[in-house]
């Protein structure tokens, strides 16, 4: 019995696996919808900016638990030092997100300027996500200046 229902799954795997491959190919010969172009274009930034937003947070806590801790076993030097690295750190990791960002909206742009239809409006939302998405990024790296200069001032 079971080796049956192993076997019929297998054959419905297969099976549709084929069909897909097939619309698959079918949908590469195509050329992308705008629409659904810049739907991913959009998704992309998105997760750029959550992943920058992320990191910026986990090396902040970090440096934040390293400088309170130095702080309080009275190593204020080391303190300032630790302080400043993480600066550098997360300012670092927002300009690098803010490059990722251009990157993406620069390809997504590009890509729908090749198109033969008419997509300004599509373009005018990639540059609003852009500018919302850096703007984002720009507020955390804030967030997290502030939250190490408070740690190092407790």
């Amino acid at each position: 019995m079971l080796r049956r229902l192993l076997t019929v799954g297998a054959l419905v795997t297969v099976m549709s696996t084929g069909a897909w491959a097939q619309e698959r190919a079918a949908d590469d010969e195509r050329q992308p919808r705008p629409r659904v172009l810049t739907a991913r274009c959009l998704h992309r930034m998105g997760h750029a900016t959550e992943r920058t937003s992320r990191n910026m947070r986990m090396v902040t806590n970090r440096c934040v638990v390293q400088i309170k801790q130095l702080i309080h076993d009275g190593q204020t030097d080391e303190a300032a030092a630790a302080a400043a690295a993480c600066t550098e750190a997360v300012t670092d990791l927002s300009g690098r997100g803010t490059e990722r960002i251009d990157e993406i909206a620069t390809k997504c742009t590009d890509l729908l300027s090749s198109l033969e239809e008419e997509v300004a409006d599509l373009i005018g939302v990639i540059e609003r996500a852009t500018e919302r998405a850096k703007t984002i990024i720009a507020s955390h790296l804030a967030r997290s200046l502030e939250r190490i200069n408070g740690a190092l001032e407790s």
